[in-house]
């Protein structure tokens, strides 16, 4: 395969995986058929079954496209002259955003998706999206915060179980502003070793 070519398949697949984002954001995982992709995109059957196989297929690597955009995201701010409390102010802004339904968010799509497993599949699944998650955010706090190995992992984890929790909480009850903003002020505090609210 050429470059031309090469570049020509990872425009195709990006196509389908935004043109699928958009399915699933609208239809929630389970109602989701290769043929809405299909109208959706505006490729052929063939061609996208050329790629993808079934819609589990295309949500996986959905999954990984968006993480590897949001992790793109940051990095212009990592590499840059901003100080770690403005990467990590704009990193829990965009959380906040998406708590608020400010922005259209894939996650309450993922959770449907992990639910609809077995049990032992999703604890699995499950598994291996909290170690991406962790490893990503353990390596950007171990390079910015003065701390322990072992305050790094506990600071890790506490970031991971508020995000979280304040997720599962935005789909099951009303999640104010003051909310989050008074979470996000204890995080800070812990990361910045600040007297907690």
């Amino acid at each position: 395969m050429t470059k031309n070519e090469m570049k020509k398949s990872e425009m195709k697949k990006t196509l389908i995986l935004e043109s699928a984002k958009k399915v699933f954001m609208r239809k929630g995982y389970s109602n989701v058929t290769m043929h809405d992709i299909v109208k959706e995109s505006g490729i052929s059957r063939g061609g996208l079954y050329y790629y993808y196989q079934s819609v589990e297929e295309i949500f996986h690597n959905l999954i990984a496209y968006v993480q590897r955009t949001d992790e793109n995201s940051l990095l212009p701010l990592n590499s840059s002259s901003y100080s770690f409390i403005e990467i990590f102010d704009v990193f829990l802004n965009e959380q906040k955003k998406e708590l608020l339904g400010q922005v259209q968010s894939l996650r309450p799509v993922i959770y449907e998706y992990y639910l609809s497993l077995e049990h032992i599949e999703r604890r699995h699944k499950l598994k291996k999206h909290y170690e991406y998650v962790y490893t990503y955010l353990n390596q950007f706090l171990s390079q910015n915060v003065r701390k322990s190995s072992q305050e790094i992992d506990q600071l890790t984890n506490h970031i991971i179980i508020i995000l979280e929790g304040l997720f599962i909480q935005s789909l099951t009850t009303t999640l104010t502003e003051a909310q989050i903003n008074y979470e996000f002020k204890n995080l800070r505090a812990l990361i910045f070793n600040k007297k907690k609210a």
